[in-house]
């Protein structure tokens, strides 16, 4: 494992939690994220992590809310992250970003299809690349 791996591990989790939240914007609202109990899988290299998030009817609110807010509601909860957003772009399924958090850059391409997604986080620290697959799913109602 790279020096730096498992906090690069929490901040691709943190990141792609927030990116639930707030980067996707859908062509119709029912067909990209339902409300529920979802399930994050990140593989690194050989090493694989699990992280379960309950998407709340708010967080579902602007995920699918409208273009027009999209990166501003991006913007407002990376700050929470104490990252900035670099770069924002959706295109049909498929939403793409870059942001900045302090010495790291983690760039997001994923595509949305309901109740599960699939993308791949490139964060970059230092000078060195890692690149994350992610795969996530709803698996139900909330606990």
């Amino acid at each position: 494992m790279l020096p730096g791996m498992t906090t690069a591990i929490r901040a691709t989790i943190l990141v792609t939690l927030c990116a639930v939240a707030t980067f996707v914007t859908p062509v119709q609202a029912g067909d990209r994220m339902n409300t529920g109990q979802w399930e994050f899988t990140l593989t690194t290299g050989n090493s694989t992590h699990t992280a379960g998030h309950c998407v709340t009817t708010e967080e579902a609110g602007a995920v699918n809310g409208p273009i027009a807010s999209a990166r501003k509601q991006a913007e407002t909860n990376a700050v929470k992250g104490h990252c900035s957003v670099k770069t924002f772009a959706i295109r049909d399924e498929t939403v793409s970003y870059a942001l900045v958090c302090g010495a790291r850059v983690i760039e997001s391409t994923a595509a949305y299809h309901g109740d599960r997604f699939d993308g791949v986080l490139t964060t970059t620290f230092e000078g060195k690349s890692t690149k994350t697959q992610v795969a996530a799913r709803r698996t139900g109602a909330c606990p």
